[in-house]
């Protein structure tokens, strides 16, 4: 294997991770809070 197939698993796992930490940090804002928070909202 090359050096970067060798990463590919690691960065996947990361990514689960990144994902399963955004949902936990949702689940617990009402739409109202989510609009608000500067990190969920969108700038237009």
């Amino acid at each position: 294997m090359t050096n970067k197939s060798h990463r590919v698993p690691q960065r996947l796992r990361d990514m689960h991770e990144a994902i399963a930490n955004a949902r936990d940090d949702l689940e617990v804002l009402t739409k109202e809070q989510f609009l608000a928070d500067g990190k969920t909202a969108c700038r237009n």
